[in-house]
């Protein structure tokens, strides 16, 4: 299982490999509230066990934790979002990026780290942009 990008380059008109990243990365959650665990079916091919077949379903709901329930409660409409995630819970369509019952870490490492971030984060927020809005930068000259 890997994430593999590419970029289209007008010169030849090819797409190049831009980058090749062979961890899980967040997004791989989803196959399970579609009803197929991508990443165990992955594993009982590579193991050579025979997989089942898994009847499709058309809708998922994919949640990451920490940033989508801050998405959630700012959003203007709240409401709506919060009947839509109970309604995924409901229907066992919805699928967590990190938390997991079964193996918990990655959820508690990703929010420690977001707590340890807090702050830098806060102050790139609130920091203009090099050249903008700033007095003192505006009539010196950019150098490399």
């Amino acid at each position: 299982m890997a994430e593999i990008e590419f970029k289209f380059d007008p010169r030849d008109g090819r797409y190049k490999i831009l980058d090749v990243n062979a961890r899980p990365w967040g997004w791989h959650t989803l196959t399970k509230g579609a009803g197929a665990d991508f990443a165990y079916l992955l594993w009982q091919q590579k193991v050579g066990r025979a997989q089942e077949s898994v009847p499709p379903q058309h809708q998922a709901a994919w949640l990451r934790e920490i940033t989508d329930f801050l998405a959630i409660a700012k959003s203007p409409r709240r409401g709506a979002e919060i009947r839509a995630l109970l309604k995924a819970v409901r229907e066992r369509r919805l699928t967590l990026a990190t938390f997991d019952l079964w193996d918990p870490i990655p959820f508690f490492a990703e929010l420690g780290l977001w707590v340890l971030q807090g702050p830098s984060r806060q102050r790139k927020t609130r920091a203009p942009l090099a050249g903008y809005g700033d007095d003192q930068n505006a009539a010196r000259p950019l150098t490399p």
